[in-house]
């Protein structure tokens, strides 16, 4: 708005005192520089009236020139009709720590640790640290920054208190002891449950009962048992009972930033610090078990020489025991075996003859079973060849045979020596009337008798009636 009426405002008084003070003949030029400036300002005050940025992870209420109320929730650029924004954190946080001077910039309340009491009236500084997260929907986040009208407001009026309450109430579900005890992190849970959920809704009892252990009089052990018990012997107990719903899920009182959709990111309890006097109660009862837990070392060590001395007398006793029994075990063992030793061996003879004599029998039945084999083989080769022979007479058999002689007769008739010169004397004085001495015919003549004379050594019959000897 301010840029819009400084640029109406160099306009008109351009216009209504400048023009009568600058000569005519520069109005032509100085005019339009002074509307263009004036324009220019009228123009950026009305983007800069009308729109506004909206960073990153953060929410705007923004209410206009007209009164409207407007909500956003992404980044980018806005109409705020010339309005104002007013820019919500989507995540506050709420924390309580003893390092004041290293705040997280994401923390939105830093605070000194919170003195609390435990059950057992055990008082400390405990640190925590608790974030939020504003609702995103338009509607219900206008809704609460209504109610709020500033992130300030939210936190000191609803955010902080509840964190503290919630503290309070679960430092008064656990004792300390029970804390340390292993209970931390119950502790830990109460919180994270009561902080999203609402506080718990809880029955306190005080039990009122007879100590086990009874303090005496005196603190002299030698006057026996018959001393006088000191005081009541009364002990006081509390227990915290957590009320549940029929459905087994506990009852809680709801915060009322719930209402306004404001939900719980994460709860922790960071650190918890009892008093100085817890603190060397603790260094005494650790020492104080420590203690204990030597002096019931000794007493098993103790204990442990005592059977040590029973165990090597036992030991001894049964080492010469055993020497006795061990020469007893070696005869008799030495006994045993020899017997044994005999009998393995008769055994073994026994079995050995038994396998010779199996095999003797195996082999003699093998070497029938072949006899018969061969037997059999040969009356049927002697078949096969005898209905051969019938068949065609061993017509191929007696040509091979044949064959054979004749192919040795032509060979040794191939390589005879030949006379150049053949005297052939005869009667008649013709010379077919006698055979030539060495002359093919008298050669062939020979071969024949020859065949014949093999023939038969060899009991061979040529003819085709011969039967299979």
């Amino acid at each position: 708005m301010f840029l819009i009426a400084l640029g109406l405002i160099v306009l008109l008084a351009y216009f209504v005192l400048l023009r009568r003070i600058v000569p005519e003949q520069h109005q032509s030029r100085t005019t339009p520089f002074v509307s263009a400036v004036s324009v220019l300002l009228i123009a950026l005050g009305a983007w800069t009236g009308a729109m506004f940025y909206a960073d990153p992870g953060y929410l705007y209420q923004v209410r206009t020139i007209t009164g409207e109320v407007i909500g956003y929730n992404e980044p980018g650029w806005k109409f705020k009709g010339f309005g104002t924004e007013y820019p919500w954190k989507k995540a506050m946080s709420v924390a309580h720590t003893k390092d004041l001077s290293n705040i997280d910039e994401a923390a939105s309340s830093t605070l000194p640790p919170q003195s609390i009491r435990m059950l057992d009236r055990v008082d400390g500084l405990i640190q925590q640290t608790t974030r939020f997260r504003l609702p995103e929907d338009i509607p219900t986040f206008l809704e609460m920054a209504a109610e709020y009208r500033t992130p300030d407001n939210l936190l000191r009026t609803e955010l902080i208190p509840t964190v503290q309450q919630v503290i309070t109430a679960s430092s008064s579900l656990m004792s300390a002891e029970d804390y340390f005890n292993g209970k931390r992190n119950d502790f830990q849970m109460d919180f994270d449950y009561q902080m999203r959920e609402g506080i718990f809704l809880v029955d306190r009892q005080e039990f009122i009962g007879v100590s086990n252990s009874h303090r005496k009089a005196t603190a002299d052990a030698s006057k026996g048992t018959d001393q006088e018990d000191y005081g009541d012997q009364q002990q006081t107990r509390f227990n915290v009972l957590k009320l549940t719903n029929e459905d087994g899920s506990y009852k809680t009182r709801a915060h009322n930033y719930k209402n306004f959709g404001i939900t719980v990111v994460d709860a922790k309890i960071t650190d918890f610090e009892p008093n100085e006097a817890f603190k060397r109660r603790m260094e005494q009862q650790q020492q104080a078990s420590a203690d204990r837990s030597i002096a019931r070392e000794q007493r098993i060590q103790e204990e442990e020489q005592k059977q040590l001395a029973v165990v090597r007398g036992e030991r001894e006793i049964a080492e010469e025991q055993a020497v006795v029994k061990k020469a007893q075990i070696k005869h008799t063992t030495e006994a045993e075996t020899a017997k044994s030793l005999a009998l393995i061996s008769a055994t073994q003879i026994r079995e050995q003859a038994k396998i010779q004599k199996e095999a003797a029998a195996i082999q003699l039945e093998r070497d029938r079973l072949i006899a018969a084999s061969k037997t059999v083989l040969a009356d049927a080769d002697k078949y096969e060849r005898e209905a051969r022979i019938k068949g065609d007479n061993a017509l191929e058999q007696k040509l091979n045979a044949e064959v054979q002689i004749q192919q040795v007769w032509a060979e040794a008739f191939a390589k005879r020596n030949v006379p150049s010169t053949v005297f052939v004397s005869g009667s008649g004085g013709t010379s077919n009337s006698a055979v030539p001495t060495g002359s093919n015919t008298e050669l062939q003549s020979m071969v024949q008798l020859m065949t014949m004379q093999m023939a038969k050594q060899l009991d061979y019959d040529r003819s085709t009636n011969a039967t299979v000897k």
